[in-house]
């Protein structure tokens, strides 16, 4: 395994450790980069079982990865996807991450949708969400994302939809501001609570909200509580004008529109 960061250093050795027992000695290749070996346990080749890994210099305090190990047979192997959501209607650019063949004609599954899946590099490839039916009253829902080579991988992620059919419910408590920006604008609304709420309780994932009004973004968007978004608004060069704002939940990876206009007027 190749391990990059910074501080790598000859003079100090750096251990490996495998499931807080098995370990190794890193090769140090650069001042960034040292080489862990994988210990060759035969039970854990075989069961597929996964393997934490931690690194130390002193054998008391580590430095633990955040993601398992597996051995797999097949060599692919998936460990996690960004963003974990999107909206109903598809397209989301979804970085799915792990150890991927070049030539291996891969494509991604989002619940029983198939999309084709873009080899970047070995631990990094890119599928496109598919569109998913949800009922008007529907509010989030999580499919499983695998990938396929020559047949799906064993392991696989969730990633959540939510719905947009709420977008002209939406609340906002002001729709006018200074050309200079500034103005604190909040979001909110009952269906908008019900999709904030969805998204923690079914999957456990954090919301990373982005506004824009027009083509700017908003300042300091976040979520205030289960019940609203907030943010300041973004500066516009000219005097009187009305521009749409848009709304993301995924960190600005795809935006809808709200049923509001933002209307500027100079100070």
């Amino acid at each position: 395994i190749l391990v990059h960061g910074s501080g790598v250093s000859a003079v100090v050795p750096i251990h490996c450790q495998f499931n807080h027992s098995s370990w190794s000695t890193a090769v140090i290749i650069s001042n960034k980069t040292a080489k862990c070996p994988l210990p060759m346990d035969k039970a854990t080749v075989l069961t597929g079982e996964e393997l934490s890994f931690s690194l130390t210099t002193n054998k008391v305090d580590f430095i633990k990865s955040p993601y398992p190990l597996r051995y797999s047979n097949d060599d692919m192997y998936l460990t996690h996807i960004n963003p974990k959501i999107g909206p109903s209607f598809g397209g989301t650019r979804t970085d799915v991450y792990g150890y991927f063949k070049k030539n291996a004609k891969m494509k991604c599954m989002f619940g029983d949708k198939t999309t084709r899946a873009i080899y970047l590099s070995n631990n990094h490839i890119q599928c496109i969400s598919s569109p998913i039916f949800m009922e008007e009253s529907g509010r989030v829902m999580i499919v499983n994302v695998s990938v396929s080579g020559s047949h799906f991988l064993q392991q696989s992620a969730g990633f959540i939809y939510y719905s947009t059919h709420f977008s002209n419910d939406m609340e906002i408590s002001t729709t006018h501001g200074v050309t200079s920006g500034g103005t604190m604008v909040t979001i909110g609304g009952k269906h908008l609570t019900d999709v904030l709420d969805g998204i923690k309780n079914i999957g456990n994932v954090a919301v990373t909200p982005v506004v824009k009004f027009g083509t700017n973004l908003a300042s300091n968007s976040r979520v205030l509580d289960s019940n609203s978004i907030v943010c300041n608004a973004p500066s516009r060069d000219g005097d009187f004008s009305s521009v749409p704002i848009y709304l993301s939940l995924n960190g600005g990876v795809d935006f809808f529109p709200l049923n509001h206009q933002f209307h500027y007027y100079e100070k």
